[in-house]
C-alpha cells in the first residue's frame, strides 16, 4: 500500500519490477491451476481480477519496462471489462463485508481522491490500449448487464 500511495513513482524502481514479475507468477499459477481445466471442460469462466488489474492498481505501471510484455505474454481472456465510476460515486460506496450467509455494509477507509482518479485514468488507458469495453457503473446494475449479457451472446454466435 505504501508503494502504490507514493505520489511520483521513480522512472525506475527495481522493487517494483520483481514485484510484477512476481504477481505475474501468482496469476500464472492460478489461470493454469483453477481457470484453465474449467476452460478446458467448456466451462464458462467470469473473474473479477486479472492479470491486467496491475496495470490500473499500481502508479508505477505506466513507467515499467517489464509490465507490457507481461500483459502480451498473459494467458488473453475472451472479453474484459473494465468497470468504470466517477470519483464522486467511487468514494461514497460502503464495502460489503461477506461473511457466511450475512451481507452487511461497513464503514471503510476511502484512498486520496488523486490516487483513485488516477487509476481511473489508467484503468481507462488500458481499455483503450487492449480494446477492452468500459461499462459505465454509475448507470443501473440491470443495464449494465444486459449491455454485457447482449456483447457475450454476439462473441459466441
Amino acid at each position: 500500500k505504501e508503494v502504490n500511495l507514493k505520489t511520483k513513482p521513480k522512472k525506475f524502481d527495481i522493487f517494483q519490477e520483481m514485484q510484477f514479475i512476481y504477481i505475474y507468477f501468482e496469476f500464472l499459477y492460478r489461470y493454469y491451476a483453477e481457470i484453465r481445466p474449467l476452460l478446458r471442460k467448456g466451462d464458462l469462466v467470469i473473474t473479477d481480477r486479472y492479470f491486467y488489474d496491475i496495470y490500473g492498481q499500481y502508479p508505477y505501471a505506466k513507467l515499467s519496462r517489464i509490465v507490457r510484455p507481461l500483459l502480451t505474454l498473459f494467458p488473453r481472456p475472451d472479453k474484459t471489462y473494465v468497470l468504470d465510476a466517477t470519483l464522486d460515486l467511487i468514494t461514497s460506496r460502503s464495502k460489503t463485508d461477506k461473511s457466511e450467509m450475512e451481507v452487511q455494509s461497513t464503514k471503510r477507509t476511502v484512498l486520496p481522491a488523486d490516487y483513485l482518479q488516477q487509476q481511473r485514468v489508467q484503468y481507462q488507458e488500458l481499455a483503450k490500449m487492449d480494446s477492452f469495453s468500459i461499462i459505465d457503473t454509475s448507470k443501473p446494475i440491470q443495464e449494465n448487464m444486459q449491455v454485457i449479457v447482449k456483447d457475450s451472446w454476439r462473441k459466441v454466435i
